[in-house]
């Protein structure tokens, strides 16, 4: 038992060597990176644009990303859990590259990771640090949900025809088909719908969108549809602001004014705010200028 746990240790740091070094395998076969021009409305931050598990698995075309971005899909993490320069979210890149066929997800973090090291001679490390998190539990008068209703497949097995957008008394629109959560936007509002989501995933839209981690204490195990009107961070929205006249399920009377944390009340839940310790990323050296391809 001393010895397989041995090899596994061995096995483990070799494995965390191999993430951090420039000169291990698996690479892109070619790849192109350098500083992204000025911006223009044309060009956006990307991603996720090619790569495994996309449309497109064989080749990544980053126009305009941020080294955050290049460390949250290289490192799987949230920008919340990085610790690094000032710059990190400001000063963009261009990336092309091409992706060996077959690579999985895993193969292709390491493949980015390899890349930061060779071009910008990255060196980091994880360490645990405390840190506020939420906790999203049931309010004192319960939840204020309904629980969705799964919809037979159509005998003939059509597929569903593709979701069209109508507009709810608020001007917001409507996607009737739609399945999960998303968000939009209309009169300085936000609106978050969601359809047959489950507390699971609803804590991940959270943890996106507020930029902190989010975990489940609700004991709620259904899937449920629901809506939450709220103003968008920076126009003015107050967590403590009242929230009796508010969007909910069954229809809509009021907007109010209130952030995403405030708007959890339209819904019956709240956010409880703790500290944990969070897996952090220090960049300990990263050149700010990419080496030539």
């Amino acid at each position: 038992m001393r010895a397989i746990r041995g090899v596994c240790l061995t096995a483990l740091a070799c494995y965390a060597a191999y993430a951090q070094s420039g000169d291990a395998s698996p690479k892109f076969e070619a790849a192109s990176v350098k500083p992204a021009p000025p911006p223009t409305p044309a060009v956006r931050n990307h991603i996720n644009t090619g790569g495994p598990g996309t449309a497109d698995p064989g080749r990544v075309d980053w126009l305009s990303v941020s080294m955050t971005g290049f460390l949250m899909e290289a490192y799987n993490v949230k920008p919340y859990q990085i610790s690094g320069p000032d710059w990190l979210g400001t000063t963009k890149f261009q990336l092309t590259a091409t992706v060996p066929k077959g690579a999985t997800k895993e193969q292709y973090r390491l493949m980015l990771q390899n890349l930061l090291a060779e071009r910008f001679k990255i060196k980091v490390h994880f360490e645990k640090k405390e840190g506020a998190v939420y906790s999203l539990v049931v309010g004192k008068n319960g939840p204020k949900m309904r629980e969705s209703v799964d919809e037979p497949a159509p005998k003939d097995g059509t597929p569903a025809p593709a979701p069209s957008a109508q507009k709810d008394s608020d001007g917001f629109p409507v996607y009737p088909t739609a399945r999960g959560a998303y968000t939009v936007t209309a009169n300085g509002r936000t609106r978050l719908r969601a359809q047959q989501v489950t507390m699971e995933r609803l804590v991940a839209v959270l943890t996106n969108q507020l930029g902190r981690t989010v975990t489940d204490e609700t004991g709620l195990k259904g899937k449920y549809d629901f809506a939450l009107t709220y103003a968008p961070a920076g126009a003015g929205g107050n967590s403590a602001a009242p929230s009796a006249d508010v969007s909910t399920a069954n229809g809509s009377e009021a907007i109010p004014d209130t952030d995403l944390i405030g708007a959890l009340q339209q819904i019956g839940l709240r956010l409880e705010q703790k500290k944990a310790m969070i897996d952090m990323l220090i960049i300990d050296h990263l050149e700010k200028i990419p080496t030539e391809n």
